[in-house]
C-alpha cells in the first residue's frame, strides 16, 4: 500500500512528469521529442566528417575542420578571412560573421528539421508533399537532405559574391562593390576564380585577422 501511494505521488510530481513528457516520442520520429538532438550527436559528426572529405573537391570554398566540441563542430572556408565561420551540429548549420570579437550576424542559419520514420523509409516532415525524398537510413537522409542544402548555399551565395560587408548591425554577400554607408563597419575583399587567394605567404594568418578587426 505504502508503495503505490509513492508512486502516486510520484507521479503527481510536475518534475516526474516534465521528465515523462520529455522522454516520449513524436509521431514517428527517430530520436524522443527532446532529446534526439544530443543523442544523435556522434553518429551526426561522425557523417559530417565522411561527408565533408568526400564533397570538399566539389565545392568551391574547401572547409576545414577548426575546433570539435561535444555538440558541434566548427569550421572555417580555407582562403577566405577568419570572420567568417561555420558552425555544425544535429539542430543547425550556421554561418557566422564576427567583427572585432563580437558575432554581427548570421549569413546563413539552416534549421534542420527532425527526421521522421514511416514504413521503413525516413524523411523530412517539413518539406511540401511534391518535395518529400524518402531516405532508408539516417546517415543518407543527413547527407542529402541537410549536408547537401549547405554545400548548395556555398556553391550558389558566397563563391559568387566578391564582397563581404559587414554593418553595425548585420552583414551581408555582395557581388558589386557597394556604396559607401553611415553604418559600414567593414568591406572585406572575398576570394573569386580569377584572383583565389590575395593573401599568401607567412603574412596571410596575420593579414586575415586584421581584416576582420583583431
Amino acid at each position: 500500500m505504502k508503495i503505490l501511494h509513492a508512486k502516486r505521488r510520484r507521479l503527481r510530481s510536475k518534475s516526474y512528469r516534465a521528465y515523462l513528457a520529455s522522454r516520449r516520442y513524436s509521431r514517428g520520429s527517430v530520436y524522443p521529442k527532446s532529446q534526439w538532438v544530443y543523442e544523435s550527436v556522434p553518429l551526426f559528426q561522425r557523417t559530417f566528417k565522411e561527408w565533408l572529405h568526400e564533397a570538399n573537391s566539389s565545392i568551391g570554398a574547401p572547409l576545414e575542420i577548426a575546433g570539435r566540441f561535444r555538440r558541434y563542430i566548427n569550421l572555417s572556408f580555407i582562403g577566405y578571412p577568419s570572420c567568417i565561420s561555420v558552425s555544425v551540429r544535429p539542430s543547425e548549420i550556421s554561418v557566422w560573421v564576427e567583427w572585432q570579437g563580437e558575432y554581427v550576424d548570421m549569413l546563413l542559419d539552416l534549421d534542420l528539421s527532425i527526421p521522421v520514420r514511416s514504413n521503413g523509409t525516413i524523411f523530412c516532415e517539413m518539406c511540401l508533399p511534391e518535395h518529400v525524398v524518402h531516405y532508408f537510413t539516417l546517415t543518407d537522409y543527413w547527407r542529402g537532405h541537410q549536408f547537401e542544402r549547405f554545400a548548395q548555399w556555398v556553391n550558389e551565395r558566397l563563391l559568387p559574391a566578391r564582397w563581404l560587408v559587414i554593418y553595425r548591425n548585420y552583414a551581408r554577400l555582395h557581388a558589386d562593390r557597394p556604396d559607401s554607408d553611415s553604418d559600414l563597419l567593414a568591406l572585406i575583399e572575398l576570394p573569386t576564380p580569377d584572383r583565389p587567394d590575395p593573401l599568401r605567404g607567412e603574412e596571410q594568418s596575420g593579414e586575415r585577422e586584421k581584416e576582420c578587426g583583431t
